[in-house]
């Protein structure tokens, strides 16, 4: 900024203005309180999850409760709020979903998440980019599976499984 601001041809300029009052919000931001470490996880997720909804697109999550989520260890709650933003980013930038819907369970000592949408879908196999290699290298890390059902009519849906402890 300080590069930009002194330079005699661009003080005026109504970009680097811009630029600047870019900058300072992006500087509060790291002065900001941070959210409570107490919130509960389920609600975490659902936050995150939800925050992809929009004018256009329903998100409905079914069974994220609190008793979900008590035995699952720190790592793979950490590594599962990667992994469900992950899918919502890709949904985000690929599906042009109108419904998303998460379905959360757990079936003996394993949690299942269901993850569907009524979007385009992956043609053929799934190409694997930086986001869904680290999705993949994440589950493994918790002992779990991760399954892309590209060959449904429309849009897509995903399996994860993992251990609670």
């Amino acid at each position: 900024m300080s590069k930009l601001d002194n330079q005699e041809t661009l003080k005026d300029n109504p970009i680097v203005n811009e630029i600047e009052e870019l900058y300072e919000q992006s500087r509060d931001l790291s002065y900001e309180k941070p959210k409570s470490k107490n919130q509960p996880f389920n609600e975490k997720i659902s936050e995150t999850l939800k925050s992809f909804a929009s004018e256009n697109t329903r998100v409905i999550l079914v069974g994220n409760s609190a008793p979900l989520w008590e035995k699952v260890s720190e790592q793979a709650k950490d590594e599962m709020e990667h992994i469900l933003q992950e899918l919502m980013v890709n949904m985000d930038k690929h599906s042009q979903a109108s419904d998303v819907v998460f379905k959360f369970e757990q079936v003996e000592q394993k949690i299942n998440i269901y993850y569907s949408d009524n979007g385009i879908g992956i043609r053929g196999s799934v190409q694997p980019n930086n986001g869904l290699t680290n999705t993949g290298t994440r589950i493994a890390t918790i002992g779990g599976t991760i399954t892309f059902d590209t060959k449904v009519e429309k849009g897509l849906k995903i399996q994860i499984s993992f251990p609670v402890s």
